[in-house]
């Protein structure tokens, strides 16, 4: 079926072995493969980085049977709740059209149909550090360029709309779930580093200075993260004044924002994942290195993306698509990047439920990869214990 959702993606995955445990108590059942999803697979790949493991690939396709259609508009963005697995979209009326009102459309049956939301919010999204959701579900909220975005508390149906910014648009941003989601910190969008941070869940801003850049991140109401100048810096007071993080790596505008799941920062590297247990004030390797970056060694990265815990872990790259079950002792490549997506525009989304992974941009049609089993270490070894936070 015909579709003009643009899309493309550097995607991610990991597969779930076992059950991915619902907010309120219930739980998923074991991941399965719906039989509408792809599941074809390629030819393998080799080995990129130190404990990596090749396997055959799975291979990208169409969306499946699904109602997004010309006539409704270009996808500028994916998101998947990693709770329950219901995915969303930004749509936009047209590949030009930056700025104005987006739809957000809802899917729960994989992509086949879409819901949409009872308001709109302004702008447009191109990557995968744009949005944000409450690891406990249901709470989720979207930075976008040449507009504002908003928040949802209910897992979508309603958003609220982020309060005025000069300029009025982002590059990336991150809320404070832990602390309820009051706290949000953005990175605005061709405005000299405008760095903002609101306490009112996104109703106000106040501007915390220029000549900062990515990543962000956010620990709790004053514990901030941001990148300025080539230094990585953390602030303990709101912004008010940083200081160098001496053992991070380079600020990196390429990694857009520091990932924290249960009070534990993860940032992607070219040499794979860093951890900070402290808040920020110091990071250590988590496992073992993995080089996402392919033969060219371009390094663009999408998550780390988180399963049922932190030992589940998806990380995309040029390279392609890899995952681990096991906190990164051990990374398996799963699938390719998509020859179709352009990497600089791309948001990719993992919905661990159904082990999917979902990725568009504004000029190539809506992909989404069912990925494999994860496999056992080679020979049946086990593999070489993790360094770093655990």
């Amino acid at each position: 079926m015909k579709r003009a959702c643009v899309w493309a993606a550097l995607v991610t995955v990991v597969v779930l072995s076992g059950l991915v445990a619902r907010a309120d108590g219930q739980n998923v059942a074991e991941t399965k493969a719906p039989a509408t999803a792809p599941s074809g697979t390629g030819s393998s790949a080799a080995a990129a980085g130190s404990g990596v493991s090749s396997t055959p690939l799975a291979q990208w396709k169409h969306w499946p049977e699904s109602d997004i259609h010309p006539d409704d508009g270009v996808v500028f963005g994916v998101a998947v709740d990693r709770i329950t697995g219901d995915l969303f979209i930004i749509l936009k009326p047209s590949a030009k059209a930056w700025g104005g009102k987006s739809e957000i459309g809802k899917s729960t049956d994989l992509a086949k149909t879409f819901s949409k939301a009872k308001n709109t919010i302004d702008g447009a999204l191109l990557s995968s550090y744009a949005f944000t959701f409450d690891p406990s579900g249901k709470k989720m909220a979207f930075f976008l360029m040449y507009g504002s975005g908003g928040l949802s508390t209910d897992g979508g149906v309603n958003w609220t709309p982020f309060g005025s910014v000069k300029p009025k648009d982002f590059d990336c941003g991150v809320v404070d779930w832990d602390g309820g989601g009051k706290t949000c910190l953005a990175l605005t969008h061709e405005a000299k580093g405008l760095l903002v941070l609101s306490n009112d869940s996104g109703a106000t801003w106040k501007e915390l200075g220029t000549g900062f850049t990515s990543p962000v991140g956010l620990f709790d109401a004053k514990t901030l993260i941001s990148g300025k100048g080539r230094d990585l810096q953390r602030s303990t007071d709101g912004g008010e004044t940083w200081t160098k993080v001496g053992d991070a790596p380079q600020a990196d505008r390429r990694i857009q924002s520091v990932v924290v799941l249960k009070g534990v920062g993860y940032l992607a590297t070219e040499k794979g994942l860093l951890a900070s247990k402290d808040k920020g004030a110091t990071w250590v390797p988590y496992g073992n290195p993995v080089d996402i970056s392919g033969a060219q060694k371009k390094f663009r990265p999408a998550g780390p993306f988180f399963g049922a815990n932190e030992k589940h872990i998806v990380l995309v790259g040029l390279d392609g698509v890899f995952q681990t079950a096991d906190g990164a002792a051990h990374w398996t490549k799963v699938a390719p990047f998509p020859e179709s997506i352009n990497a600089g525009e791309s948001s990719v989304a993992w919905d661990p439920v159904h082990n999917i992974i979902y990725g568009c941009c504004r000029k190539a049609p809506a992909v989404c990869c069912q990925l494999p089993p994860l496999q056992e270490p080679a020979n049946n070894q086990k593999p070489p214990r993790p360094s770093g936070v655990q």
